[in-house]
C-alpha cells in the first residue's frame, strides 16, 4: 500500500509540474495554508519558503491587483464566496507570468472547515491571445 501511495504521489506531482498547476489549502481555525510543490515553483520559492504570511503572499501579485485578490481571498475564508481571477504575477526571480487562481470554501455544518484551490501559470495562453487580439486588430477593416 506505501508503494501505491508513493506513486500516487509521484503522479500528481509530475502532472503539475506538466501542467503548471499547483494545490493549495487554507485552516482557518489554525491559519495554516499549505502548498503543493508545484505552487512553490511558481513562486520561485524555496521549500523553506513560509506560505503562512498570507500579506507576503500576496506581495507576488501586481500593486493594481493585491486587492483584489486579498479581498477574494478573504470574503472565501469568512463568507464562504468562491473566486477565480486571472491576474499577474511576479515569481521571485521577478518575470512577469499570468495566473489563474481559484479558491473554493468547504462548508460543514454551516461552519467554513476550509479553503481550497489552485494556482495555474497561464502566461502562454494570454501571450497567445494578445497575439490573436493584435493579429485580428490588424486584418479588421
Amino acid at each position: 500500500m506505501e508503494e501505491a501511495l508513493q506513486k500516487s504521489e509521484a503522479l500528481l506531482n509530475e502532472t503539475q509540474r506538466i501542467t503548471k498547476a499547483g494545490g493549495w489549502e487554507y485552516d482557518p481555525e489554525k491559519k495554516k495554508i499549505t502548498w503543493t510543490d508545484e505552487v512553490y515553483n511558481i513562486y520561485e520559492v524555496p521549500k523553506d519558503f513560509d506560505p503562512n504570511n498570507i500579506d507576503k503572499d500576496i506581495e507576488f501579485y501586481s500593486p493594481e491587483e493585491r486587492l483584489l485578490i486579498k479581498n477574494a481571498f478573504n470574503k472565501a475564508v469568512t463568507e464562504g464566496e468562491p473566486y477565480d481571477l486571472e491576474l499577474k504575477f511576479s515569481p521571485a526571480r521577478g518575470q512577469h507570468l499570468w495566473v489563474r487562481t481559484i479558491g473554493k470554501p468547504v462548508i460543514q455544518d454551516g461552519k467554513i472547515v476550509r479553503v481550497i484551490g489552485n494556482i495555474m501559470d497561464i502566461t502562454q495562453r494570454k501571450l497567445a491571445e494578445e497575439e490573436l487580439r493584435l493579429a485580428n486588430r490588424d486584418y479588421s477593416p
